[in-house]
């Protein structure tokens, strides 16, 4: 999280890095919640009679949410643990299914995924300098910054929605013709 706020202290003079630190994780866990953007995709395979599919997941992440396609197929019916999902019904003979697991970092994370710091820095770097502009009192306090700041995180959230949908989209389009009648 160094990464962050050494960009950000100039925005927040006099501002305590401590401070900063956490509403980088605070904005980072807000936007990764938001959006799904931290994916990661994986192929399982479960032994028949098995209904329980666990996932090895990065340090300092927790799983939000979940998508399996067995065949291309959603699979809609499981409950959701912290690194696994149980299927309602157990499968009858051994499968694999396409999975794609969204993460966002925990609150004891210690540093954050390289795509956050990358890709979408001015979203993370904007959601955490609102909460800190709009403390009045300080040196650092600017309302009218903050609502600039808050713009920007609402712009590239999304498009980071966007794109998060984009990647999953397991469909083909087509255009099919129709008579007119």
């Amino acid at each position: 999280m160094d990464r962050f706020t050494d960009l950000l202290l100039p925005y927040l003079p006099g501002c305590p890095t401590a401070i900063i630190k956490t509403e980088v994780l605070q904005s980072a866990i807000r936007f990764c919640e938001d959006t799904w953007i931290w994916q990661q995709d994986a192929e399982k395979t479960i032994a028949g009679g098995e209904d329980e599919i666990s996932f090895t997941l990065p340090v300092g992440s927790k799983m939000i949410g979940v998508q399996i396609l067995i065949n291309g197929s959603i699979v809609n019916s499981y409950t959701k643990g912290e690194s696994k999902i149980t299927l309602d019904d157990a499968v009858a003979s051994s499968k694999t299914f396409q999975t794609t697991v969204y993460l966002a970092p925990t609150r004891a994370a210690s540093d954050l995924p390289d795509l956050l710091y990358d890709t979408w820095f001015e979203a993370v770097a904007a959601g955490a300098k609102v909460p800190l502009m709009m403390m009045p009192g300080h040196p650092w306090h600017n309302q009218r910054g903050a609502m600039v700041e808050q713009t920007k995180y609402l712009h590239e959230m999304g498009r980071a929605r966007q794109q998060a949908r984009k990647t999953n989209d397991q469909t083909e389009l087509s255009v099919l013709p129709r008579p007119f009648i």
